[in-house]
């Protein structure tokens, strides 16, 4: 990566105030300084990278902050957020029913490009796979891991829509 691309997420981090809450320092393998460091860096090139991205403001996922997820919006998707913590970064976009928009997979796909820093192609077959296998599955649920990266597809009634959660595991 280009020091100015480094730079100019940088300065995009601390222009929209990103803090990245990371689990307790006891639970942090290696450094923590570093690891939130490359948080903050995969997060400004989320919101950079994904045209219509916004932070929510603090008011609005206080609790999810406490766990490691930033809420996010963007319109073509009921509910977005990013994750940075111990396990890995992931992100995750809600639609509210179980056949969302092409819309929908085109961000889900474009945001777990970014965190997981995996081909676009890749990811959009092994989503759009997950998905489809929500839907016939029974519990309407698939976890499920693809060259490294960990998707978890829920999709239908019992769900109240479709979630899809790309993580890319901490190394």
């Amino acid at each position: 990566m280009p020091a100015s691309y480094r730079l100019t997420l940088s300065v995009l981090a601390v222009l929209v105030g990103l803090q990245v809450h990371v689990t307790a320092a006891e639970d942090c393998k290696g450094s923590c300084a570093a690891w939130r460091k490359q948080c903050d860096r995969a997060i400004a090139a989320l919101v950079a990278g994904v045209r219509g991205t916004t932070i929510a403001s603090e008011t609005d996922s206080e609790e999810e902050l406490k766990e490691g997820w930033q809420a996010l919006h963007h319109p073509n998707a009921t509910a977005f957020s990013v994750y940075c913590g111990q396990d890995g970064i992931a992100v995750n976009a809600e639609w509210k029913d179980a056949f969302p928009p092409a819309a929908f997979f085109d961000l889900i796909d474009q945001a777990g490009s970014i965190v997981t820093r995996r081909p676009l192609s890749v990811i959009q077959s092994a989503a759009a796979r997950c998905h489809e296998q929500a839907l016939v599955d029974e519990d309407h649920i698939i976890e499920t891991e693809i060259d490294g990266v960990d998707y978890q597809c829920k999709a239908g009634e019992k769900w109240k829509g479709t979630s899809i959660t790309i993580l890319k595991p901490r190394a």
